[in-house]
């Protein structure tokens, strides 16, 4: 078991003891950095769990052929995560080895990101009218993957055209993942999701140790948490609960309490490599996994960030001037930059609510938000929020748009309107 598993040599040997004496608790915490193999170690758990052979990663009876495939009916998974990076990256390696196995990864992330869509978490959490658009989305998805998998398989002795196509829908998987992150920015999972999970947790399914993932778990809100405390208050024997977080400070004290934590530290540079061989094929030396993952998007949230921390600067900063900010946004009349500009601002903006909700510090925030008032920070990111749907459905030019947002708020700062 955990074979799949680079590194993490230490936290991988706690599982596993933890599991052959019987004594795994029901409810865990996977805490530590991005990309350290948390989702994978939390995925992994699920399968030997329920596996009914030796429990080996190439084990092939029907339940851990079921959870390989994402389709186990044991398992929920909720997530915000940004899923597009992962795909662009499986697609990439596919393209240039022709592996199946690339092939392989590409679906189970494909469908591990629609899990956090499906009937038993999202009803009557999302609008109807997301739900059909996810479920628009999701068709095209399996579609791309299920309609041409003969051609796949043999894709590498294809001609080039016929390749380029079968390339061409394949990254439309990746603007699938994007469309979904634009419509669900913040990255906490609302409380009726968890509700709905909670529910089916009392479903009795025989024979079945059935598991609850919720990733990002430090960043969820108060009605959420104290729903989810509830439940952890009252286990079930063949029920568990496994919380993925980068920083366990940010979760409550009442929840860690009733959880067994596990810490995923930093992979060394040489796992790292050990890592992106296996996984990705890649040759290439990379400081990081996260690095890797997102070499080609420069408008990542993380790549973004001292761009967001600039622009803040001049908006709230009383000693920039118009003319820096003007100046600055000038730079910006790409509309896609834009547009990710203003998405990630709500993205920072969201991880700074969420601070004052758990009243624990996320570092690298921008200091300068903190002295701005919560009504302050919610009429800018309602802001936001329109402009960004305005961007399309007007074509709006992307610096008259910026404009728009951050002129006023420039002039109640400079007015003493707002207090930072």
């Amino acid at each position: 078991m955990y074979e799949n598993i680079i590194g993490q040599n230490k936290v991988i040997t706690l599982l596993q003891n933890d599991i052959e004496r019987g004594s795994l608790s029901n409810s865990m915490i996977f805490h530590g950095p991005a990309y350290s193999g948390k989702l994978t170690a939390a995925l992994e758990t699920v399968r030997v769990l329920n596996c009914s052979g030796d429990r080996s990663v190439d084990c092939q009876c029907s339940s851990c052929q079921k959870v390989r495939s994402m389709n186990f009916e044991g398992m929920l998974f909720m997530s915000r995560r940004q899923f597009a990076c992962y795909i662009d990256s499986f697609i990439s390696s596919f393209e240039s080895s022709g592996r199946m196995e690339d092939f392989d990864n590409l679906s189970r992330y494909i469908r591990l990101m629609f899990m956090s869509f499906s009937d038993n978490i999202a009803a009557g959490a999302i609008s109807d009218s997301d739900m059909n658009s996810i479920h628009k989305l999701q068709e095209k998805a399996y579609d791309i993957l299920e309609g041409n998998y003969d051609a796949y398989r043999s894709f590498k002795s294809l001609g080039a055209d016929t390749r380029q196509k079968l390339s061409d829908n394949l990254h439309e998987l990746v603007s699938i993942c994007e469309e979904i992150s634009d419509t669900f920015k913040k990255p906490s999972i609302p409380v009726d999701m968890i509700r709905n999970a909670l529910e089916w947790s009392y479903i009795n399914q025989p024979n079945i140790n059935r598991v609850i993932i919720i990733d990002m778990a430090d960043y969820l809100d108060d009605s959420s948490r104290n729903v989810l405390l509830k439940r952890l208050e009252e286990p079930s024997p063949s029920l568990f609960f496994i919380l993925i977080a980068e920083n366990k400070n940010r979760i409550i004290q009442t929840i860690l309490s009733r959880c067994r934590c596990y810490f995923f530290g930093h992979n060394t540079k040489e796992e790292t490599a050990q890592i992106l061989s296996k996984t990705f094929g890649e040759s290439k030396q990379y400081e990081s996994v996260e690095q890797y993952l997102l070499r080609n998007d420069e408008t990542s949230y993380n790549n973004m960030l001292p761009t967001l921390i600039k622009v803040i600067n001049y908006v709230f900063n009383f000693h920039h001037t118009f003319g820096e900010l003007e100046a600055f946004l000038q730079k910006n009349n790409d509309k896609k930059y834009a547009k990710a500009l203003v998405k990630n601002l709500s993205i920072l903006i969201n991880r700074e609510l969420l601070t004052r909700e758990t009243d624990i510090n996320i570092v690298g925030n921008g200091d300068i938000l903190r002295n701005v008032s919560t009504d302050d920070l919610t009429t800018l990111n309602k802001l936001l929020s329109e402009t960004y749907t305005k961007m399309d459905i007007y074509n709006l030019t992307p610096v008259w748009a910026l404009e728009g947002i951050f002129y006023p708020i420039k002039s109640m700062v400079n007015a003493g309107k707002i207090k930072c």
